[in-house]
């Protein structure tokens, strides 16, 4: 909701971009550490 909010309250299209790109960061971030952690090998 912060970046809708930013971007189409405020007309802050700028710091609503930002925003999208770090919470996408993160988001992959967090996936990546995911993955390494429960990686399980399956061989068919």
């Amino acid at each position: 909701m912060y970046v809708f909010d930013q971007a189409f309250t405020f007309f802050d299209f700028g710091r609503a971009a930002v925003s999208a790109v770090i919470l996408f960061a993160v988001i992959m971030g967090l996936t990546l550490i995911q993955r390494r952690v429960v990686s399980t090998r399956v061989d068919y």
